[in-house]
């Protein structure tokens, strides 16, 4: 059983939160309304137990688009994954706010190949909490985002970073403001 929030306090999108007793889930921006009843079915019901997550995310994630954002760190998370998927997330969730990372530095970190650290990030079903929109492909380039493009340079910006106009959002280089 989880609780599962629907909410509008993104500038990028609606967001529909997911939080069991152990910690947020899952966070998904602008589905289709029957996408709601879906993870209800999934998760077999709702409860109240994860709303006190869902409270603290909802809070967070305000302060963070209003550029109040210290860190995430007061949210317990509760993701589906391997020890291996467990561990890359929570080394990109050390990945502060204005900072980045490319693959292959994650990779390095992890002790892995960067094409892994991509399909961690692709299984990431916190996005913004785990920051994966802070990991860069090779020359600081945007490269590849779940939520797309848009929003990962909208994120990136918001977090103090140029992100080069180009038509080609995969190869826009990303650069430190200042």
């Amino acid at each position: 059983m989880v609780s599962i929030a629907k909410v509008t306090i993104s500038p990028i999108k609606n967001l529909i939160i997911v939080a069991d007793k152990s910690g947020l889930k899952e966070m998904h921006i602008n589905r289709e309304p029957s996408f709601v009843d879906s993870l209800k079915s999934f998760y077999g019901g709702t409860s109240k137990e994860g709303f006190d997550t869902i409270e603290k995310t909802i809070s967070s994630l305000e302060k963070y688009f209003k550029g109040e954002f210290t860190s995430f760190d007061n949210i317990p998370l509760n993701p589906d994954g391997t020890s291996f998927l467990k561990n890359a997330w929570n080394e990109m969730r050390g990945i502060g706010w204005g900072k980045a990372i490319t693959y292959g530095g994650l990779a390095s970190r992890l002790g892995t190949i960067a094409l892994a650290v991509g399909s961690v990030c692709s299984r990431n079903r916190i996005p913004i909490i785990i920051p994966c929109h802070r990991v860069l492909g090779a020359e600081n380039k945007l490269y590849a985002y779940g939520w797309g493009l848009e929003v990962k340079k909208y994120l990136l910006e918001l977090e103090g970073w140029d992100v080069e106009d180009t038509p080609d959002l995969k190869n826009a280089r990303v650069r430190r403001k200042g």
